[in-house]
Parts: C-alpha cells; sequence; structure tokens
C-alpha cells in the first residue's frame, strides 16, 4: 500500500478562513486534511461556511479525511448538567452532518474524564449510555464512525468501556501518537493500548513530544517509538492509505514563508514515516 499524507488545518490557528491554510497544505504536497478548525470552541457551521469550505477543497484538490469534534464550553456532551449534555449532542450532530458533506467518514471525539468510584461514575456511564444511543444512530445514518481519542492524563481504560457500547461499524479508536507518549510514568504504555485495541483502530492522529507535555512536535524530534508504531500501524484496523499528521507550527515561526517551510519539513517527516510503514507491511 503505497500512503498519502493528510495535515491538521489549525497546525497554526484555531478560527479564521480557510483557504490560505488549505492552498499551502496543498502546496506542500499533502493530499488530504485533518479538518481541526473550531475544535475548541462551540461554533456551529452553517451552510455558508460548510459551502465556502467546499470550495476550498475542490479548488485545492484537497479531501477530508477526518473532522475534529469540539470538546464544547458550554456545549458539552459529557456535561452532568443536562441542558449543556444535550446542547452537547447538538453540537456533534451538526459536526456529523458537516463531515458526511465534506466527504469524510469519520468524526474524531474526546470523551470527558470518568470520575473515582461511586455514585458519581454510575451517573457518569448513564450519561454516556444516553448521549451514544443519540449519537451513534446519526453517525450510521450519515456513514459515519466516530473515532475516540485517546487523550491525557491517560483514558485508555475509559476508552475501552466506550468502544463497548457500539459495534466497530459505528464506534472505533482514534490513536494520538503525541498523547500516547507524554506521560513519563508510563513511557511505551500507550502503545501497549494501541496493539491491544488495534481491531478497533479507525483513525490516527500523528505527532511527537519529549513526554514533558503535549508538544505536538514535528514527527521524529521527540521521544515516540516511531519504529514500533511503524511495526504496529499496518496490523491494526486502520485501513486508509493516509498518514495524519497533526504537528503545530512551533512558537515564533510566524508568517507565509514561514508556514510553508514548517509544511515542507512535515510533508518529509511524513514520507518518511511512509516508508517505514510501507516496509513494515
Amino acid at each position: 500500500m503505497k500512503y498519502t499524507l493528510a495535515m491538521t488545518s489549525n497546525y497554526a490557528a484555531n478560527d479564521g478562513d480557510p483557504a490560505p491554510v488549505l492552498e499551502r497544505i496543498a502546496e506542500a504536497g499533502f493530499t488530504h486534511v485533518m479538518w481541526a478548525h473550531h475544535a475548541w470552541s462551540d461554533f456551529i457551521y452553517t451552510a455558508p461556511e460548510v459551502g465556502h469550505i467546499q470550495s476550498c477543497l475542490r479548488q485545492t484538490g484537497l479531501r477530508l479525511n477526518d473532522l475534529h469534534c469540539p470538546t464544547g464550553k458550554d456545549k458539552r456532551w459529557g456535561s452532568p448538567v443536562e441542558y449543556q449534555r444535550l446542547a452537547g449532542v447538538e453540537l456533534v450532530k451538526n459536526r456529523i452532518e458537516v463531515a458526511a458533506e465534506l466527504g469524510t467518514d469519520v468524526v474524531v471525539m474526546h470523551t470527558p474524564l470518568e470520575p473515582a468510584e461511586g455514585p458519581e461514575r454510575a451517573a457518569y456511564w448513564l450519561r454516556q449510555r444516553r448521549t451514544m444511543d443519540v449519537l451513534c444512530p446519526q453517525a450510521k445514518k450519515h456513514g459515519v464512525r466516530l473515532a475516540l481519542e485517546n487523550t491525557l492524563p491517560g483514558n485508555f481504560e475509559t476508552l475501552e468501556k466506550f468502544l463497548a457500547l457500539g459495534g466497530p461499524d459505528v464506534l472505533g479508536l482514534c490513536y494520538d501518537s503525541g498523547h500516547g507518549n507524554a506521560r513519563v510514568d508510563w513511557p511505551g504504555n500507550g502503545l501497549d493500548w494501541l496493539q491491544r485495541l488495534r481491531d478497533r483502530v479507525i483513525d490516527l492522529h500523528l505527532h511527537d513530544n519529549d513526554m514533558s507535555d503535549d508538544g505536538h512536535m514535528m514527527l521524529f524530534e521527540g521521544t515516540v517509538d516511531w519504529a514500533r508504531l511503524a511495526l504496529l500501524i499496518p496490523r491494526t484496523a486502520y485501513g486508509k492509505p493516509v498518514i495524519p499528521i497533526e504537528a503545530g507550527l512551533p512558537q515564533g515561526e510566524t508568517g507565509e514563508e514561514a508556514e510553508r517551510a514548517f509544511l515542507r519539513r512535515v510533508a518529509a517527516a511524513g514520507r518518511r514515516l511512509a516508508e517505514m510503514i510501507e516496509t513494515a507491511r
């Protein structure tokens, strides 16, 4: 399998007109984009905005690899406050519909932090079941799957329970290599979990760090075990011939030329990883 590359749309900013961003991503040799604009807000997409994104994708020749759903601020699907939970469900439904309109079959979600043992945990899971009872049929209706992402401080145990709420036709894992590496107290643990949950992997978010924080660094510039990850990826259920990269523009690198140079470096690192994965297949 020959791999192509996807780049996150929010490598430099989380909002604003996506047209120049997508142009630069395409110029650097990427074929796909990971849509992450407005992922840290309660932004609701309307028809004119979706139409503009569609126009940008047509003009650049890019295709959407996945769409990152907001965690929400006031609209939070995991909230114990019922009106906020319901508003959060509507926010995710909006993203499911937008994903289908933009031609991707994966929406990425961050799960809420699971409480400790006791009544709060029981209430937590009651809320999540009620939420998934709405979102899973909605996703199926639009031909979209929900990819639950591993996040910090470490939520693999919670994700394993979440994945039991729906089958692989609608619920799966988005493995984030940076999040899986950012805990100094369990180096390698993220990759151990990737191997354990390999049959549920439907998406990837690839970036590096030095275990000190969630740095979203360039591939091969931190401590992620890329050799082991390259061996594992072909043995997961992730079937797309796309390497999705979520590195962020380093602080201090500003301006169009800096962005173009950064994207060229990201693409070179992505091609290096693609060769490693192709060799491992």
